[in-house]
């Protein structure tokens, strides 16, 4: 059954004929279970793990299939009438045994097909039907991550447990990562090895470090931590690779998302990001340095004392508050803090670790940027996340309300409400 948001959503875009199948869970495990195998579709649950909403266009799910025999991974894609021919090329009537089904698509254009089936990752999926051909002794592959056409992230395990992570792109799309990582882990930084890259660039095999992701990114010893290695971090020269982040550009992308899922919430979107815009350009002394740019606590890896940063995808140049109003954007969007807390305070353990590790000159021009920048950095920070609540989100529970709520969390990071 559909929510009232996500009613309200396709009635805006009636072109996406068969998008409720997407949003309504029991129509999602009906789509599957029609494409299926009967040997499949038998107590066959499944979970939309993730959306990507492009108005009048699709909308394309990652979906987690928990099956008799464990977990397996699918995507499926809503297209308009006038992207069908992009949809129904992909379709066979071959099933596989190792997938339990084949592509096909409905009548109202609506494809589902098998992660194996993922046009843009085929040279990724190598690694789950063939994993020695990847990493050496390798003999069984897991999922840990499915964006369809954009990224897989398999751990490879051997007979003694856990050999390494590949991490898969659509093209040679993990050149900034290596860079970063490259440069980092020169420094003496705790960040995943490189191991290997394959397949042209288009599969980048990592070290498999042990430890357990960080999840409460409220926590002070956490904050603490993740603030003094954020320090190391900046005190890397940024990567000749590594290009500026142009808060403009993300900030355009943001008011994309708030038009197609609040549209009333665009006015006071565009009126933060003017004012966001206006400071940044007028603060001092901002000089970018090496930046994770996603950072958050489900990036960071603990093990004992020791914590490690992963999933470089997004480094940049960038300004030194960009990365703490990352993270207290991911934390506002998880519920764990109140989204129009002043992030000096909340923020104060990491801010304490990070403005208190450098030295000299290039500690005050630290310090005075994130000063001076913090509050506009965490509203577009704050928009950047809007979509969140739709994109990965309950089963049955409310998102626009929440992705206003963030919109006017932002206004009052500028003190526009």
């Amino acid at each position: 059954m559909l929510t009232p948001d996500d009613a309200e959503l396709l009635a805006r875009d009636p072109g996406l004929e068969g998008a409720w199948r997407l949003l309504d869970p029991e129509a999602a495990t009906a789509l599957v279970r029609e494409a299926a195998h009967p040997s499949l579709a038998r107590e066959l649950r499944v979970t939309v793990d993730y959306l990507r909403y492009k108005p009048s266009t699709s909308l394309v799910a990652g979906l987690r299939l928990d099956c008799f025999d464990g977990v397996r991974w699918a995507y499926a894609v809503a297209g308009s009438r006038g992207h069908a021919g992009k949809l129904t090329k992909h379709v066979t009537s071959d099933v596989r045994g190792l997938d339990g089904f084949a592509p096909r698509v409905t009548g109202d254009l609506v494809l589902v097909a098998p992660v194996r089936a993922d046009p843009r990752l085929k040279t990724a999926l190598r690694v789950m039907s063939r994993p020695f051909l990847v990493v050496d002794h390798g003999e069984a592959s897991e999922v840990l991550r499915y964006r369809p056409h954009r990224r897989l992230v398999v751990r490879v395990d051997g007979a003694a447990g856990p050999l390494a992570v590949v991490r898969g792109y659509p093209g040679p799309a993990a050149r900034t990562m290596l860079a970063a990582c490259r440069s980092l882990s020169g420094a003496g930084l705790p960040v995943p090895r490189r191991l290997a890259l394959r397949r042209g660039g288009r599969l980048v095999v990592f070290e498999h470090l042990p430890g357990v992701a960080a999840s409460d990114g409220t926590d002070p010893a956490l904050l603490a931590a993740a603030g003094a290695l954020l320090a190391r971090v900046q005190a890397v020269a940024p990567h000749r690779r590594l290009t500026e982040l142009d808060c403009a550009r993300l900030a355009q992308g943001s008011l994309g998302a708030v038009q197609a899922l609040v549209p009333d919430g665009l006015a006071l979107a565009e009126a933060v990001v003017r004012c966001s815009l206006d400071r940044l350009a007028a603060a001092q002394d901002g000089a970018p340095v090496t930046a994770h740019g996603d950072f958050s606590a489900d990036q960071l890896l603990v093990h004992g004392d020791r914590v490690s940063l992963l999933d470089l995808d997004r480094a940049a140049a960038d300004g030194p508050a960009g990365d703490p109003a990352s993270w207290f954007a991911a934390e506002a969007v998880a519920g764990r803090w109140d989204a129009g807390a002043d992030p000096r305070d909340v923020l104060a353990p990491l801010l304490d670790s990070l403005l208190g590790s450098g030295k000299g000159q290039q500690a005050a021009r630290t310090r005075r940027n994130v000063d001076e920048t913090l509050g506009a950095r965490t509203a577009l920070a704050l928009l950047a996340r809007v979509a969140e609540p739709f994109r990965v989100r309950a089963p049955g529970t409310a998102w626009a309300g929440r992705c206003h709520g963030l919109v006017e969390a932002a206004a009052r990071q500028v003190g526009l409400a």
